[in-house]
């Protein structure tokens, strides 16, 4: 009998006592040094982002959360390098791709790229673990949760193939099975990776996820409001394609992908393209878009609400966004919090699920 999960859970039915130790690194094969009972099915969650993507895992029972990172994605066809070509369903696919869900137009996940890098990231768990049965918590935007018919569209499209045939170049055919894919709101599972001494749940918090493309506002209140969070287009493209229009007015003639390199070396620009910069992020970006998209929400910096940022966004810029908002914190590891949220929310999901099910048998 298949195990599908009927419909969705919500955040609040999670504890959020449940919390893995964390560690921010990945060795090259960790089937070798497992220190519990070897996984048949691995629980893992998947943020297929408009820029990287981003991986969450625990390598047996009783095993440590890990992460890793891929900069790059895939893009149909053979790359100049063919060693770095992958199969999948006999379809050659290029891993070198920059072809970011942001320069395809797509504001929601439901498309063929993300569900492709949803399976190069269970490839890549494969080659680290050889495990090759998946539970997924699978990231979405919080126009994508709000909706149950658009989760369902997601989820559907995720699951369309249960059995997925992928290969190196050179190397045999692998097939990795998907039990199950939970679609999860990506911004509203970083409370998970929050300090605890730092941040107060029963106060009123609005969780702040600064992503590639689109931004959200989760107003936090012992329980993510995912009815009332709000996601706008804005965040890392805003920014180079601001700075870019600014940096033209005063006779720089670059392009968007020379401004990401600037703003990623920023210390070694001149002054005057640093200040550029700078300003933008400060007055434009957080002044001027945020803080009114904050106070449309309801944030009171009188009242002292507390802002948890997080997402790769926020960590680059975490300097420009205690200039503005004083009482600012960040998530533990704001580049992988909302992995690892995802993670530890369908772990506990499938935990209980699975207890369900046993329950019912032996009754």
């Amino acid at each position: 009998m298949k195990n599908e999960i009927k419909g969705t859970i919500e955040v609040s039915t999670v504890k959020e006592d449940k919390l893995a130790p964390v560690v921010m690194s990945a060795v090259e094969c960790d089937e070798k040094v497992r220190k519990g009972a070897p996984l048949q099915t691995m629980v893992c969650a998947i943020d297929s982002g408009y820029g990287k993507i981003k991986v969450a895992y625990k390598d047996s029972l009783k095993g440590e959360v890990k992460v890793f990172n891929l900069e790059s994605t895939i893009a149909e066809g053979m790359c100049v390098d063919v060693n770095k070509t992958i199969y999948i369903e006999n379809k050659a696919y290029d891993t070198l791709s920059y072809n970011k869900l942001s320069k395809t137009g797509n504001i929601t996940k439901d498309n063929e790229l993300s569900i492709l890098n949803m399976y190069r990231g269970m490839f890549e768990l494969y080659k680290r673990t050889k495990v090759t049965n998946f539970v997924i918590g699978l990231g979405c935007s919080m126009d994508t949760a709000q909706s149950e018919d658009a989760k369902k569209s997601l989820r559907d499209r995720a699951i369309k193939l249960r059995e997925v045939k992928i290969r190196e170049h050179g190397e045999q055919d692998v097939v990795l099975r998907i039990e199950e894919v939970v679609i999860q709101p990506e911004g509203a599972c970083s409370i998970f990776n929050v300090d605890k001494n730092k941040v107060d749940r029963m106060d009123d918090n609005y969780i702040i996820d600064l992503g590639t493309l689109n931004s959200c506002i989760t107003p936090y209140h012992k329980v993510p409001n995912i009815k009332n969070a709000v996601s706008r287009e804005f965040g890392y493209d805003f920014i180079v394609k601001g700075v870019m229009v600014k940096l033209k007015s005063l006779g720089y003639n670059v392009r968007e992908e020379q401004v990401e390199r600037m703003i990623e070396n920023l210390p070694k620009q001149d002054k005057a393209i640093q200040k550029a910069i700078n300003e933008f992020v400060i007055k434009e970006f957080l002044e001027k878009t945020l803080k009114t998209q904050l106070i449309e929400v309801g944030y009171n910096e009188v009242l002292g609400h507390k802002l948890v940022f997080t997402g790769g966004t926020s960590a680059r810029f975490s300097q420009h966004i205690l200039k503005v908002f004083k009482n600012a914190v960040f998530t533990i590891n704001p580049l992988y919090s909302n992995a690892i949220g995802m993670y530890i929310r369908t772990e506990n999901i499938w935990n209980e699920l699975q207890k369900t099910l046993k329950e019912s048998v032996g009754a």
